[in-house]
Order: C-alpha cells, then structure tokens, then sequence
C-alpha cells in the first residue's frame, strides 16, 4: 500500500514538474560533450546482458585518475548517455570518466543490478587497454547510482575502489516500500533491509563524501544524514540544490560540490597512500 506522506518524499517528478526540461538539458547537454569529447570510447561491453555497456573518456597524461559514475533513475529509468555532461569538465582537469549502464527494473531485480554495477567497476580495472592509474579509481554515483556506490564500497571480497563518492543516496529502501517506486522494484520487507547500506555492517572503507542539496526532499535529506552517522561522518548539505540541479552543479568547475569531489579524487594520489 502506498502511504502518501511517505510516497511525497521520495517521488522527485511529482515535486518537479520541470523534470522534462531538466532530462532535456541533460540531453543536450550530453550530446555535445561527446562531440567533443573526441578521445572516447562508447559502449564498450563489461557483461553479456544488454544494460551491461559503458562508455569511457579518456584524459590527456599517462594513468590519469578515473571518475567512475553510476547513473540514478531509482533502479528503473535513464541511462549513461544522458549524463555524458558531467565527463567534460573532470576530463579538462586530467581526469579520465566512465559512465556505466545497467539493466533496469522491472526487467531485472535491484539484486542483479548491484551486481552488475560491481562486475563493471572489476571489468574496468581489469581492461588494460582503458588507461587509468589502477590505485585511482574513484566510484561516484547519484541516487540509485548512490545507493549503488555504497553497495560496491560494501562488496565482499573487496572490489579495486580508491574513494567512493555518494550524491543524493538512498541508503535505505525500506521506506519506499510504501512509494510508488516499488511498483517497479518489487521488494518485501526483507530484500529491502538486505539491500540497504543502512542495515549493513559498516564497510571498511566508506564513501569518502555524502553529499546532498539543501533544497531536497527530508526524506532525500534524511538518507544522507542516517547514512553518514551510521558510518561516522557527517553529510554534506549544498544549500540551494535540489534532486536535479545538483547534477548540474557536479558538471560545473566553480559549484563546491564539482571542487569537493575533485578534491577527494585528489586525495586519492601518491602522498595520500
């Protein structure tokens, strides 16, 4: 059943009825920065299934960083192509970016897409022939690509990741049992405990950054602050950003969060191991 209190905090398209223009401008936006970003390679596949694609940026200088980024659309919408926007400006400052796709729900369950999103951060470290300092990949994902960051951080054995980063998370699933998102998901109780950063053991490296606009949802606001006390750190709020436009700010060089996340990638070098 869906509990309308609950459902109001987590359905980000019934709050933004602008949402088709910002999907719109991520669109356009996206196309132009693979035109020009000329040294790219674009769904390159990490897995046999169908969402299982990436596509990757390569950065001027030998074994730059790499910004691995996991798109959101709550399990069940979007893709990698509608973010290629946020490469340009990190691949200016040295370094590399690859976005990474998944099969959706309800196509698939949010079990498989975990593992998916997994089996392409171990595929990109493998592939030699993507050119990357292999002790610099740093996971960044927003929303469901948030959830999914912590997840990877979570994984056992340990999976190759530097620093994860986590944007507009949600760290816990069970309260969109009572949303219209899991008409998609299909969840119980149970999977959705399971599935949530929140009810885990707190991983042995934690995402480096959770990060969140002041202008989302006390639910949105909320999963991160939980989240960071649960691991003991403290969210970061980005006053004035909501749900969308904190993307926005992620593909700006002069927004703090574009300069918190470049710092952490920073921090991800020689001196600091």
């Amino acid at each position: 059943m869906i509990d309308p209190a609950i459902d109001a905090e987590y359905n980000i398209r019934q709050r933004h009825p602008e949402s088709p223009q910002h999907y719109a401008r991520y669109a356009a936006d996206s196309v132009a920065a693979r035109a020009a970003l000329v040294d790219g390679q674009l769904d390159l596949a990490y897995g046999p299934a169908a969402g299982e694609r990436l596509d990757f940026f390569r950065a001027a200088g030998r074994e730059p960083p790499l910004l691995l980024f996991i798109h959101g659309g709550y399990w069940r919408a979007l893709d990698k192509a509608d973010f290629s926007f946020v490469a340009p400006p990190f691949v200016a400052a040295g370094i590399a970016v690859a976005l990474i796709n998944y099969d959706l729900t309800p196509r698939v369950t949010v079990e498989t897409i975990v593992a998916q999103t997994q089996r392409a951060i171990c595929w990109t470290y493998d592939n030699r022939a993507l050119d990357f300092d292999r002790q610099r990949l740093v996971v960044a994902g927003h929303s469901a690509g948030g959830h999914l960051t912590a997840m990877a951080l979570a994984a056992e054995p340990r999976l190759p990741i530097a620093a994860g980063i986590a944007i507009s998370g949600v760290f816990d699933l069970v309260p969109l049992l009572k949303t219209n998102v899991n008409e998609q998901l299909t969840l119980d109780e149970a999977r959705a405990r399971a599935l949530s950063p929140l009810h885990r053991p707190r991983p042995a490296r934690p995402p480096a950054l959770i990060g969140v606009g002041g202008a989302e949802t006390d639910g949105f606001i909320g999963q991160s602050r939980d989240y960071a006390r649960r691991i003991g750190k403290a969210a970061t709020i980005y006053p004035g950003l909501d749900h969308y436009t904190i993307m926005s700010a992620l593909a700006d060089p002069a927004s703090d969060i574009h300069r918190d996340v470049s710092a952490v990638i920073a921090g991800t070098g020689p001196a600091a191991r």
